[in-house]
């Protein structure tokens, strides 16, 4: 059995709360903001595992995270997913950190090759499934 135990977000608190917490940082609005959507997720199992450490991730990449620790064949638009995160770990509105832990924001790469193929197929893996084979079968994908 594998468990994943994650979270969405902290809970709301008053503004003079984060101030306080904030306050000798040295944090950006932007990085201190992120920071109130941090939370720590657990991927566990009740046997031995020999698992990758994916440290800081977003929730969008959870599902093929957990396929991965169960040695399932991912879908394309999985094996997409965990490509993306080797470039973008967190991937937010809030906020983005690249492969080197720097902050991004999302306005600065909302038009990058991969941030657009990411909102493509996210639209069409939400609203147009009947397309995912045709797209990454016209796009000359390798991940298939």
């Amino acid at each position: 059995m594998i468990l994943c135990l994650f979270g969405d977000h902290q809970p709301s608190l008053y503004s003079d709360f984060y101030d306080a917490v904030f306050a000798d940082r040295g944090l950006s609005d932007q990085e201190a903001n992120l920071q109130k959507y941090i939370v720590p997720y657990v991927i566990w199992a009740n046997y031995d595992v020999d698992w990758e450490q994916y440290g800081d991730m977003s929730a969008n990449y959870l599902p093929a995270a957990l396929l991965e620790c169960g040695g399932l064949e991912l879908p394309p638009f999985y094996q997409f997913l965990m490509e993306l995160h080797e470039q973008y770990p967190v991937l937010t509105q809030r906020g983005c950190l690249n492969a080197n832990g720097e902050l991004v924001d999302i306005r600065d790469i909302w038009d990058t090759e991969s941030i657009l193929r990411y909102r493509m197929l996210q639209y069409n893996q939400l609203y147009e499934k009947k397309y995912q084979k045709w797209i990454f079968e016209e796009t000359g994908d390798t991940a298939k």
